[in-house]
C-alpha cells in the first residue's frame, strides 16, 4: 500500500491532464471546416520600361529616385559584366557606377542602407561595401554562411 499511493497519484494526474472536456463524447474526429480562402491581391500595370537584355539582372532596387541594377557575369566569354548602375528608364541602359573583376566575381544582390551600398558575390564568400554617393569601395566582408554563397540582399 505504501508503494501504491506514490505511484497511483502521478498516474491519475497524467490521465486527468489528457482529458479535454471540449472533445468529450467525440469520436476523435476534428471539425472539418476548411481554412480561410487566401487573400487575392490585384495589380495594375501603370507603365512598362525598356531593359537592356544583355544584362543578367541579379539585384534590383529603387533608391533615391533611381532604379539600380546589379548584373552578374564571371566568365571571360560571358557578355554579362559584373556591374552596379543606375538604369536609364528611357533607354533601359545601365550607367555603371561600380565594376567588379568579372574574371573573379559573379555579382549578385544589392541594397542601399545608411548612405552605403552593399553588394554580394555568388561563389566567393565576399560582399563589398561602397559609398552610395561616390561609389568608392570602402571595404569588403566575409559572408557569414557555411556555403559562402551570396544571393539576395535587403534591409528593414
Amino acid at each position: 500500500m505504501k508503494l501504491f499511493i506514490p505511484v497511483i497519484i502521478p498516474v491519475l494526474f497524467l490521465i486527468a491532464g489528457c482529458f479535454n472536456p471540449e472533445t468529450a463524447g467525440h469520436s476523435g474526429k476534428r471539425d472539418s471546416t476548411s481554412p480561410a480562402e487566401p487573400v487575392t491581391i490585384t495589380y495594375t500595370i501603370t507603365a512598362t520600361l525598356p531593359h537592356d537584355t544583355s544584362y543578367f539582372t541579379e539585384g534590383l532596387e529603387y533608391h533615391d529616385g533611381k532604379l539600380w541594377e546589379s548584373s552578374g557575369g564571371n566568365m571571360s566569354e560571358s557578355p554579362y559584366p559584373s556591374v552596379i548602375g543606375a538604369v536609364n528608364i528611357k533607354t533601359g541602359k545601365n550607367d555603371p557606377h561600380a565594376v567588379l573583376d568579372r574574371g573573379k566575381y559573379f555579382a549578385e544582390g544589392i541594397t542601399f542602407f545608411n548612405n552605403k551600398m552593399y553588394w554580394l558575390t555568388l561563389d566567393n564568400g565576399i560582399g563589398f561595401v561602397y559609398d552610395a554617393t561616390t561609389f568608392k569601395q570602402l571595404r569588403n566582408f566575409k559572408l557569414p554562411s557555411v556555403e559562402k554563397k551570396g544571393w539576395g540582399l535587403t534591409h528593414d
